[in-house]
């Protein structure tokens, strides 16, 4: 049975950012969180960033009924 997954891609066209140095400074509360609540659902995020915008794509795994 292959396993079901939830999918989200977010995009805007703002002006982007330095996503590593972004992830580096602690202070930088959004995309920590985002990463934590990903993770902690065993989920993958992506964050694809330029000065055209921002892309996030966050997989989350469905749980299966017995």
């Amino acid at each position: 049975m292959r396993e079901q997954r939830v999918q989200a891609i977010i995009e805007d066209n703002g002006h982007g950012f330095n996503v590593a140095e972004t992830l580096r400074n602690k202070s930088s509360v959004g995309l920590h969180s985002m990463t934590e609540r990903t993770e902690l659902l065993d989920g993958n995020i992506q964050v694809e960033s330029s000065s055209d915008g921002t892309t996030v794509f966050i997989e989350i795994p469905l749980e299966s009924s017995p």
